[in-house]
């Protein structure tokens, strides 16, 4: 099948590679259906494109360029939901916005989206009295990293 939007142009999609989110994203219960993107120029980054409903993706990164110790948080906090049976099996993204001036790039660290590969499920979940922010700017972290 092919998907078409702005950001990503039109690609080929194979239905092996379609991630179903049985509850959809955080308010977007309707649209299950997606699908990883890995653009040229894009890395780390990648998009996490709507199957069903093109216009909607989102820029994704793996958390760990925020926090090099937030995997280890969510398999914790993961331990009465058993959606992360095996860390081998999933991949964790967080969502980023780019601000309207294009100074900042912030991901949501608090709704994390998890993917476990083995069986193409999703779910995006919100931790609940986490010390995470919504908008942790990768752009002010690298800055204080570097010493600037």
């Amino acid at each position: 099948m092919k998907v078409s939007n702005g950001h990503i142009g039109e690609i080929e999609v194979d239905e092996g590679n379609v991630i179903t989110f049985p509850e959809g994203m955080l308010g977007l219960p309707r649209f299950k259906r997606y699908v990883i993107v890995q653009g040229n120029g894009m890395a780390p980054f990648l998009r996490l494109q709507c199957i069903d409903e093109p216009s909607i993706s989102f820029l994704t990164i793996d958390p760990a360029y925020a926090d090099q110790g937030y995997r280890a948080y969510i398999e914790a906090q993961d331990r009465d939901s058993q959606f992360i049976e095996s860390k081998e099996d999933t991949v964790l993204l967080v969502v980023c916005t780019v601000s309207k001036d294009g100074s900042d790039l912030t991901c949501n660290l608090q709704a994390p989206v998890i993917i476990n590969h083995k069986d193409m499920t999703g779910r995006q979940v919100v931790l609940i009295d986490s010390p995470y922010s919504i908008r942790h700017s990768l752009v002010k972290g690298n800055q204080q990293k570097r010493g600037a």
